[in-house]
């Protein structure tokens, strides 16, 4: 018998950050002479982690270890934007509680770099709620969500089978 999972992506779905995580990059590119637009910059960006922006917006000739600490700047930046306002989507809690309730196994799979992870989930005391987290340092694509939920379906949540099929 299989057991039912709800498999979370974080930002944007248990947190309603994703406002902020716009502002923090229009913000950081400001301050490099750089401007974009915040709807079509949030349209091109949105689930790519920090380092795939960086190399897309940057190009070939910045080293790995410059994007590493760009992009752990600009996530500094987000992190200082977003603290004050950084709260669970409203009924989250409730939500997760009832399902767990109920017997169903609950995973986190998202692109975000493990201090925002930390930052969200554990400061928020939430992790408590998941059998598995799986981030951006645990998968080779960030944009796949299939690599990202069955990643999590594969490492600790027992009783379910490997998705996809």
């Amino acid at each position: 018998m299989t057991k039912p999972a709800f498999i979370f992506d974080m930002d944007g779905t248990i947190v309603d950050n994703m406002a902020f995580h716009t502002r923090s990059w229009l913000e950081f590119f400001a301050r490099r002479g750089k401007e974009y637009e915040a709807e079509a910059f949030f349209r091109e960006t949105a689930g790519a982690q920090g380092r795939e922006i960086l190399r897309a917006r940057l190009g070939e000739d910045v080293t790995d270890a410059e994007i590493a600490e760009l992009a752990a700047e600009k996530d500094a930046l987000y992190r200082e934007m977003y603290g004050p306002h950084r709260a669970a989507i409203r009924g989250f809690d409730a939500f997760v509680t009832r399902a767990d309730e109920r017997g169903v196994a609950l995973a986190v799979a998202t692109s975000a770099p493990p201090k925002n992870i930390v930052f969200t989930l554990d400061e928020l005391d939430l992790r408590r709620h998941f059998a598995a987290v799986v981030g951006a340092a645990d998968v080779r694509c960030a944009r796949s969500a299939t690599t990202a939920s069955a990643s999590a379906t594969t490492i600790s949540i027992s009783g379910l089978p490997t998705w996809p099929r």
